[in-house]
């Protein structure tokens, strides 16, 4: 695949890192499922902790690749204030 008519090299890795990806969704998923079938809370929020690391990960990757910021830019975080909330 060209992008700016140049082969971008990340797109052949991106069918590994899918399958990976998905990989390690489903082992975090585990703990849950186990926690629920069996009545086990330390199992179930082992299993939430480990989905919520994973969810910011998921996104902060996501936003990366989509990121048009140059190679080796981290961006900042900033605070943003709702327009309805309170000073």
């Amino acid at each position: 695949m060209k992008l700016n008519g140049e082969t971008d090299h990340g797109i052949k890795a991106m069918p590994f890192l899918n399958d990976s990806l998905q990989g390690l969704m489903e082992l975090c998923l585990l703990p849950t499922m186990q926690g629920y079938a069996e009545v086990d809370t330390e199992a179930g929020k082992c299993g939430l902790l480990q989905e919520a690391g994973m969810m910011v990960w998921a996104g902060s990757y996501c936003m990366g690749l989509a990121s048009k910021l140059s190679e080796g830019t981290f961006p900042a975080l900033m605070h943003y204030t709702p327009p309805w909330s309170p000073p």
